[in-house]
Protein backbone atom coordinates (compact mmCIF):
# COMPACT_ATOMS: atom_id res chain seq x y z
CA UNK A 1 0.00 0.00 0.00
CA UNK A 2 1.34 3.35 -0.70
CA UNK A 3 0.10 4.81 2.68
CA UNK A 4 2.59 2.82 4.14
CA UNK A 5 5.91 4.48 4.76
CA UNK A 6 8.98 1.81 5.41
CA UNK A 7 12.51 2.41 5.68
CA UNK A 8 15.52 0.41 4.90
CA UNK A 9 19.00 0.00 4.80
CA UNK A 10 21.30 -1.95 2.40
CA UNK A 11 24.54 -2.40 0.57
CA UNK A 12 24.98 -2.00 -3.50
CA UNK A 13 25.68 -4.66 -5.24
CA UNK A 14 25.45 -3.79 -9.16
CA UNK A 15 25.27 -0.40 -10.71
CA UNK A 16 24.99 -1.58 -14.35
CA UNK A 17 21.45 -0.69 -15.13
CA UNK A 18 20.73 -1.67 -18.70
CA UNK A 19 18.36 1.46 -18.51
CA UNK A 20 21.19 3.84 -17.22
CA UNK A 21 18.42 5.61 -15.08
CA UNK A 22 21.14 5.48 -12.11
CA UNK A 23 19.75 2.95 -10.48
CA UNK A 24 21.63 0.09 -8.42
CA UNK A 25 20.87 -3.39 -6.86
CA UNK A 26 20.71 -3.56 -3.29
CA UNK A 27 20.61 -6.50 -0.68
CA UNK A 28 18.19 -5.22 2.19
CA UNK A 29 18.87 -5.50 6.37
CA UNK A 30 15.81 -7.44 7.16
CA UNK A 31 14.03 -8.75 3.43
CA UNK A 32 17.26 -10.31 2.00
CA UNK A 33 19.73 -12.86 3.39
CA UNK A 34 23.95 -12.61 2.85
CA UNK A 35 23.81 -15.86 1.09
CA UNK A 36 24.01 -15.78 -2.34
CA UNK A 37 22.71 -19.84 -3.05
CA UNK A 38 19.45 -18.23 -2.11
CA UNK A 39 19.50 -14.65 -3.12
CA UNK A 40 22.14 -14.31 -6.33
CA UNK A 41 23.16 -10.52 -6.85
CA UNK A 42 21.11 -10.54 -10.21
CA UNK A 43 18.16 -11.49 -8.50
CA UNK A 44 17.93 -8.09 -5.99
CA UNK A 45 15.24 -5.37 -7.01
CA UNK A 46 16.99 -1.76 -8.68
CA UNK A 47 16.68 0.57 -6.40
CA UNK A 48 16.07 4.23 -8.01
CA UNK A 49 17.85 7.12 -6.74
CA UNK A 50 15.98 10.28 -5.89
CA UNK A 51 17.65 13.52 -6.53
CA UNK A 52 17.84 17.05 -4.98
CA UNK A 53 15.30 19.60 -5.98
CA UNK A 54 18.07 21.20 -7.76
CA UNK A 55 18.49 18.79 -10.43
CA UNK A 56 15.53 18.88 -13.30
CA UNK A 57 16.03 15.04 -13.74
CA UNK A 58 14.06 15.17 -17.25
CA UNK A 59 15.83 15.10 -20.69
CA UNK A 60 19.59 15.59 -19.17
CA UNK A 61 18.80 18.61 -17.39
CA UNK A 62 20.42 18.58 -14.18
CA UNK A 63 22.62 15.87 -12.72
CA UNK A 64 24.08 12.25 -13.30
CA UNK A 65 22.28 10.02 -11.08
CA UNK A 66 25.55 7.95 -10.87
CA UNK A 67 27.60 8.01 -7.48
CA UNK A 68 27.42 4.69 -5.27
CA UNK A 69 29.69 2.02 -6.13
CA UNK A 70 29.64 -1.66 -5.03
CA UNK A 71 30.10 -1.83 -1.45
CA UNK A 72 28.43 1.44 -0.94
CA UNK A 73 25.99 1.51 2.05
CA UNK A 74 22.25 3.05 0.92
CA UNK A 75 19.18 4.13 2.65
CA UNK A 76 15.97 4.44 1.13
CA UNK A 77 12.20 4.06 1.53
CA UNK A 78 9.56 1.34 -0.42
CA UNK A 79 7.46 3.50 -3.10
CA UNK A 80 4.75 0.72 -2.91
CA UNK A 81 4.93 0.38 0.76
CA UNK A 82 4.80 -2.79 2.66
CA UNK A 83 5.00 -4.49 -0.67
CA UNK A 84 8.85 -3.86 -1.02
CA UNK A 85 9.36 -4.54 -4.60
CA UNK A 86 10.20 -0.49 -5.36
CA UNK A 87 13.14 0.99 -3.45
CA UNK A 88 14.42 4.54 -3.82
CA UNK A 89 17.53 5.60 -2.69
CA UNK A 90 17.76 8.59 -0.66
CA UNK A 91 21.05 8.45 0.62
CA UNK A 92 24.31 7.21 1.20
CA UNK A 93 26.18 6.60 4.36
CA UNK A 94 29.74 5.90 5.67
CA UNK A 95 31.55 4.33 8.36
CA UNK A 96 35.21 3.24 9.40
CA UNK A 97 35.57 -0.20 7.26
CA UNK A 98 37.89 -3.05 9.29
CA UNK A 99 37.58 -5.92 6.47
CA UNK A 100 38.11 -6.13 2.65
CA UNK A 101 35.10 -7.70 0.99
CA UNK A 102 33.91 -11.12 0.88
CA UNK A 103 32.93 -11.89 -2.44
CA UNK A 104 31.26 -15.06 -1.50
CA UNK A 105 28.44 -13.33 0.36
CA UNK A 106 26.45 -10.66 0.06
CA UNK A 107 26.13 -7.35 1.98
CA UNK A 108 29.88 -7.10 0.09
CA UNK A 109 31.00 -5.76 -3.31
CA UNK A 110 31.00 -9.21 -5.22
CA UNK A 111 33.94 -7.55 -7.49
CA UNK A 112 36.08 -7.38 -4.16
CA UNK A 113 37.30 -3.52 -4.95
CA UNK A 114 35.60 -1.50 -2.03
CA UNK A 115 36.34 -1.01 0.74
CA UNK A 116 40.00 -1.08 -0.08
CA UNK A 117 42.26 -2.66 2.21
CA UNK A 118 45.22 -0.49 1.44
CA UNK A 119 45.45 2.62 -0.96
CA UNK A 120 47.96 1.68 -3.18
CA UNK A 121 45.54 -1.61 -4.45
CA UNK A 122 42.91 0.60 -6.51
CA UNK A 123 44.63 4.15 -6.70
CA UNK A 124 46.60 6.78 -4.69
CA UNK A 125 43.50 8.32 -4.17
CA UNK A 126 41.55 6.32 -1.91
CA UNK A 127 41.23 6.05 2.11
CA UNK A 128 42.06 2.64 2.94
CA UNK A 129 40.86 0.07 5.52
CA UNK A 130 40.43 1.13 9.66
CA UNK A 131 39.86 4.96 8.87
CA UNK A 132 36.70 6.98 8.31
CA UNK A 133 35.60 6.92 4.60
CA UNK A 134 35.54 10.74 4.91
CA UNK A 135 37.94 11.86 2.37
CA UNK A 136 41.49 12.14 3.38
CA UNK A 137 41.72 15.95 2.38
CA UNK A 138 38.52 16.96 4.10
CA UNK A 139 39.84 15.11 7.19
CA UNK A 140 43.60 16.15 7.28
CA UNK A 141 45.31 13.47 9.25
CA UNK A 142 49.15 14.23 8.93
CA UNK A 143 49.89 10.74 9.79
CA UNK A 144 47.81 9.86 6.58
CA UNK A 145 47.74 12.43 4.01
CA UNK A 146 45.85 12.25 0.86
CA UNK A 147 48.80 11.20 -1.77
CA UNK A 148 47.79 13.96 -4.00
CA UNK A 149 49.58 16.84 -1.66
CA UNK A 150 53.17 14.87 -2.35
CA UNK A 151 52.14 14.15 -5.87
CA UNK A 152 51.60 18.38 -6.26
CA UNK A 153 54.95 19.04 -4.27
CA UNK A 154 57.49 16.69 -6.39
CA UNK A 155 55.42 18.29 -9.27
CA UNK A 156 56.72 21.68 -8.25
CA UNK A 157 60.40 20.89 -7.16
CA UNK A 158 60.64 19.29 -10.84
CA UNK A 159 59.44 21.94 -13.33
CA UNK A 160 58.13 24.61 -10.98
CA UNK A 161 61.05 26.04 -9.20
CA UNK A 162 64.03 28.17 -10.35
CA UNK A 163 62.10 29.21 -13.79
CA UNK A 164 64.76 31.85 -15.16
CA UNK A 165 63.50 35.36 -16.84
CA UNK A 166 64.95 37.22 -19.68
CA UNK A 167 68.24 38.72 -19.62
CA UNK A 168 68.42 39.18 -16.06
CA UNK A 169 69.78 37.04 -12.99
CA UNK A 170 66.59 36.08 -11.62
CA UNK A 171 64.14 33.96 -11.77
CA UNK A 172 60.75 32.77 -10.16
CA UNK A 173 59.01 29.55 -8.20
CA UNK A 174 55.45 28.06 -8.81
CA UNK A 175 54.23 29.28 -5.18
CA UNK A 176 53.62 26.15 -2.82
CA UNK A 177 50.70 24.28 -2.12
CA UNK A 178 48.72 26.14 0.04
CA UNK A 179 46.71 23.11 2.16
CA UNK A 180 46.07 23.53 5.41
CA UNK A 181 42.24 22.03 5.90
CA UNK A 182 40.88 21.94 9.12
CA UNK A 183 37.47 19.36 9.65
CA UNK A 184 35.22 19.79 8.96
CA UNK A 185 35.79 23.28 6.63
CA UNK A 186 37.16 21.40 3.79
CA UNK A 187 34.04 20.44 1.05
CA UNK A 188 35.48 17.41 -1.39
CA UNK A 189 34.74 15.91 -3.89
CA UNK A 190 36.32 12.84 -5.39
CA UNK A 191 35.86 10.15 -8.65
CA UNK A 192 36.79 6.53 -8.71
CA UNK A 193 39.98 7.62 -10.66
CA UNK A 194 40.99 10.37 -8.49
CA UNK A 195 39.29 13.38 -10.38
CA UNK A 196 39.35 16.05 -6.91
CA UNK A 197 37.48 19.39 -6.21
CA UNK A 198 37.81 21.30 -3.12
CA UNK A 199 35.82 24.28 -1.42
CA UNK A 200 38.04 24.79 1.53
CA UNK A 201 36.29 27.56 3.87
CA UNK A 202 39.12 26.44 6.81
CA UNK A 203 39.99 30.36 8.05
CA UNK A 204 42.85 31.98 6.47
CA UNK A 205 43.10 29.12 4.12
CA UNK A 206 40.59 29.11 2.23
CA UNK A 207 40.99 27.76 -1.54
CA UNK A 208 39.41 26.31 -4.32
CA UNK A 209 40.90 23.22 -5.82
CA UNK A 210 39.94 21.25 -9.07
CA UNK A 211 42.79 18.20 -9.87
CA UNK A 212 42.60 15.79 -13.07
CA UNK A 213 44.10 12.55 -12.25
CA UNK A 214 46.95 12.95 -14.67
CA UNK A 215 48.33 16.40 -12.50
CA UNK A 216 46.85 19.45 -14.41
CA UNK A 217 45.17 21.41 -11.78
CA UNK A 218 44.07 24.82 -11.28
CA UNK A 219 44.48 26.09 -7.29
CA UNK A 220 43.42 29.14 -6.17
CA UNK A 221 44.79 30.75 -2.42
CA UNK A 222 43.56 32.51 0.73
CA UNK A 223 45.18 35.56 -0.88
CA UNK A 224 43.07 35.25 -4.43
CA UNK A 225 46.37 33.77 -6.14
CA UNK A 226 46.11 31.23 -9.15
CA UNK A 227 48.12 28.82 -9.86
CA UNK A 228 46.91 27.05 -13.41
CA UNK A 229 49.74 23.57 -14.09
CA UNK A 230 49.04 21.77 -17.29
CA UNK A 231 50.65 18.49 -17.58
CA UNK A 232 49.86 17.61 -21.43
CA UNK A 233 49.29 20.07 -24.21
CA UNK A 234 47.21 23.68 -23.81
CA UNK A 235 44.46 24.65 -26.41
CA UNK A 236 43.35 28.34 -25.75
CA UNK A 237 40.28 29.38 -29.10
CA UNK A 238 38.82 32.45 -29.01
CA UNK A 239 36.00 32.98 -31.47
CA UNK A 240 36.12 36.68 -31.18
CA UNK A 241 38.20 39.59 -29.22
CA UNK A 242 40.67 38.99 -26.50
CA UNK A 243 41.19 41.63 -24.55
CA UNK A 244 44.31 41.28 -21.27
CA UNK A 245 45.40 44.03 -18.93
CA UNK A 246 48.21 43.10 -16.80
CA UNK A 247 48.77 46.00 -14.04
CA UNK A 248 52.58 44.38 -12.49
CA UNK A 249 54.90 42.95 -14.52
CA UNK A 250 54.46 39.68 -17.04
CA UNK A 251 57.53 37.13 -17.46
CA UNK A 252 57.17 34.30 -20.09
CA UNK A 253 59.79 31.64 -20.01
CA UNK A 254 59.61 29.13 -22.83
CA UNK A 255 61.93 26.42 -22.73
CA UNK A 256 61.82 25.33 -26.67
CA UNK A 257 60.49 26.82 -30.22
CA UNK A 258 57.60 29.93 -30.39
CA UNK A 259 55.94 31.00 -33.28
CA UNK A 260 54.02 33.68 -33.55
CA UNK A 261 51.52 34.29 -36.87
CA UNK A 262 49.29 37.54 -37.38
CA UNK A 263 47.41 37.71 -40.40
CA UNK A 264 46.52 41.57 -39.57
CA UNK A 265 48.53 44.61 -38.80
CA UNK A 266 50.71 44.64 -35.40
CA UNK A 267 50.88 47.62 -33.58
CA UNK A 268 53.29 47.77 -30.66
CA UNK A 269 53.88 50.83 -28.47
CA UNK A 270 56.97 50.84 -25.46
CA UNK A 271 56.67 54.09 -23.38
CA UNK A 272 60.36 52.42 -21.86
CA UNK A 273 63.66 50.70 -23.29
CA UNK A 274 63.07 47.67 -25.71
CA UNK A 275 66.01 45.50 -25.15
CA UNK A 276 66.58 42.60 -27.31
CA UNK A 277 69.02 39.73 -26.41
CA UNK A 278 69.59 37.13 -29.64
CA UNK A 279 72.31 34.60 -28.98
CA UNK A 280 71.59 33.13 -32.49
CA UNK A 281 71.18 34.27 -35.83
CA UNK A 282 68.50 36.93 -36.39
CA UNK A 283 66.76 36.94 -39.75
CA UNK A 284 64.29 39.27 -41.44
CA UNK A 285 62.66 38.81 -44.09
CA UNK A 286 60.29 42.25 -45.42
CA UNK A 287 58.33 42.05 -48.63
CA UNK A 288 57.72 45.53 -48.77
CA UNK A 289 58.59 48.83 -47.69
CA UNK A 290 60.67 49.34 -44.65
CA UNK A 291 60.65 52.96 -42.81
CA UNK A 292 62.53 53.52 -39.95
CA UNK A 293 62.41 57.02 -38.07
CA UNK A 294 65.24 57.74 -34.94
CA UNK A 295 64.40 60.95 -32.97
CA UNK A 296 67.54 60.38 -31.49
CA UNK A 297 70.85 58.94 -32.02
CA UNK A 298 71.17 55.75 -33.58
CA UNK A 299 74.84 53.98 -32.69
CA UNK A 300 75.29 50.65 -34.61
CA UNK A 301 78.67 48.42 -33.21
CA UNK A 302 79.46 45.66 -36.08
CA UNK A 303 82.71 43.72 -34.91
CA UNK A 304 83.04 41.62 -37.96
CA UNK A 305 82.13 41.59 -41.56
CA UNK A 306 78.94 43.87 -42.83
CA UNK A 307 77.98 43.19 -45.81
CA UNK A 308 75.18 45.10 -47.32
CA UNK A 309 73.61 43.79 -51.44
CA UNK A 310 71.08 46.40 -52.92
CA UNK A 311 69.77 44.99 -56.26
CA UNK A 312 68.03 48.70 -56.79
CA UNK A 313 69.23 51.86 -56.23
CA UNK A 314 69.66 53.35 -52.94
CA UNK A 315 69.87 56.71 -51.91
CA UNK A 316 70.51 58.75 -48.53
CA UNK A 317 70.10 61.81 -47.95
CA UNK A 318 72.00 63.33 -44.35
CA UNK A 319 70.84 67.01 -42.41
CA UNK A 320 74.15 67.37 -41.11
CA UNK A 321 77.95 65.76 -41.10
CA UNK A 322 78.45 62.15 -41.26
CA UNK A 323 82.12 60.10 -39.97
CA UNK A 324 82.85 56.59 -40.57
CA UNK A 325 85.71 55.24 -39.46
CA UNK A 326 87.31 51.98 -40.81
CA UNK A 327 89.81 49.72 -39.05
CA UNK A 328 90.55 48.06 -41.58
CA UNK A 329 89.89 47.99 -45.97
CA UNK A 330 86.48 49.12 -47.20
CA UNK A 331 85.81 47.74 -51.06
CA UNK A 332 83.05 49.22 -52.48
CA UNK A 333 82.06 47.53 -55.77
CA UNK A 334 79.68 49.37 -57.99
CA UNK A 335 78.41 48.02 -60.99
CA UNK A 336 77.30 51.12 -62.78
CA UNK A 337 77.89 54.77 -62.18
CA UNK A 338 79.15 56.36 -59.46
CA UNK A 339 78.11 59.99 -58.07
CA UNK A 340 79.66 62.15 -55.70
CA UNK A 341 78.23 65.57 -54.98
CA UNK A 342 79.52 67.85 -52.13
CA UNK A 343 80.90 71.62 -51.84
CA UNK A 344 84.11 70.00 -50.48
CA UNK A 345 85.03 66.56 -51.41
CA UNK A 346 88.33 64.99 -49.95
CA UNK A 347 89.80 61.72 -50.71
CA UNK A 348 92.91 60.12 -48.87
Amino acid sequence: MYGDFVWWQGVVEDRGDPLKLGRVRVRILGYHTDSKQEIPTNTLPWATPSQPITSASINGIGTSPTGPVEGTWVFGFFRDGKNAQEPVITGTFGGIPEDKPDTKLGFNDPNGVYPTQEVKEIAPWHAALNEPDTNRLAVNNNAKQHPVLQVKKDARTANGKDIPMANVQTQWDEPEVPYSATYPKNHVRQSESGHIEEWDDTTDYERIHKYHRSGTFEEIHPDGTTVHKIVGDNYTIKAKNDNVHIVGNCNITIDANASWYVKGDVEQQIDGDWNIVCNGTKTEYVKKAVKETYDDTQDITVTKTVTEDYKSNKSETVASSVQETYGSTQTTNVSSTCKITGSTILLN
